[in-house]
């Protein structure tokens, strides 16, 4: 049974840009069972220099010191620590990743890839977990 847990990362217009900048720490309260789906969305406008998205997970075990996490592409299957998402569909791009959510904090950290954001512009990152 999954749950949804919502929008834990949001970055607008000129916040975006093509260095990691980090979500705030979410504690897990979660056991070994459970694996948790990131999905990233990134909504463009017309023209947009943003070519892609770039997501990495972090662990910690006390919520200030993180280290990276390898992550699970959801569609092609691919393990890496920094996962790229750069189909644009519509003005939009999407991606998940799945993490095996053990560790008591977690957080993301996002980029854009090939240029900064603009007016009008978001990425968010939604969270569900489910039994793994």
């Amino acid at each position: 049974m999954s749950r949804y847990l919502g929008k834990i990362y949001e970055l607008l217009g000129a916040a975006i840009t093509t260095v990691y900048q980090a979500g705030g720490a979410k504690g897990s309260g979660n056991g070994p069972a459970v694996k948790r789906h990131l999905a990233v969305l990134a909504t463009l406008v017309g023209g947009s220099a943003i070519t892609g998205v770039t997501i990495k997970a972090q662990w910690s075990v006390d919520g200030v010191s993180f280290f990276d996490l390898t992550s699970v592409n959801d569609v092609t299957g691919a393990a890496a620590i920094d996962q790229t998402f750069s189909t644009i569909v519509a003005n939009t791009i999407q991606g998940q990743i799945s993490v095996p959510d053990i560790w008591p904090w977690i957080r993301v950290q996002v980029k854009a890839t090939g240029g900064a954001g603009a007016v009008g512009e978001s990425i968010q990152v939604l969270a569900n977990d489910a039994a793994a």
